[in-house]
């Protein structure tokens, strides 16, 4: 008995799961890719909730906002986040109460006190003294 028929894959059978898989993890990296931007936007916007209660807490112990480290936050530095760290939060060297990669934040005064500003260069979000944010 003589079978002539092959067992196995073709070519074409192996190209078109190859290509069934590569769809599904470019949605799998888009999805993935969305879900992380949205959490570190959510770690800055708590980062900025965690230096109006320590710039609260520091007019509560002195009687004044004078730590603010801009007169204009036009643009927030690496310099301005540590600023922020060494003064209000009495952090040094590795110790870091903020510390978010990619997002700088400065404290301005303000009408209500002072004005929070965070940045990564292309999201910008504020925060006053009185609550009032744009996030």
């Amino acid at each position: 008995m003589l079978i002539d028929k092959e067992e196995g894959f073709s070519l074409i059978e192996l190209l078109v799961v190859v290509a069934i898989i590569g769809a599904i993890a470019s949605i799998g990296v888009l999805a993935y890719n969305g879900y992380t931007e949205g959490a570190t936007k959510t770690s800055a916007k708590n980062a900025m909730q965690q230096i109006a209660l320590g710039y609260q807490d520091y007019y509560s112990m002195n009687g004044s906002y004078s730590h603010t480290t801009d007169a204009t936050c036009d643009s927030p530095s690496a310099a301005d986040t540590s600023h922020i760290n060494t003064e209000i939060f009495e952090s040094e060297g590795d110790d870091k109460v903020i510390d978010l990669d990619d997002w700088d934040f400065c404290v301005q005064d303000h009408a209500t006190g002072f004005l929070i500003v965070g940045t990564d260069g292309t999201t910008e979000y504020t925060l006053n003294a009185k609550g009032s944010k744009n996030f």
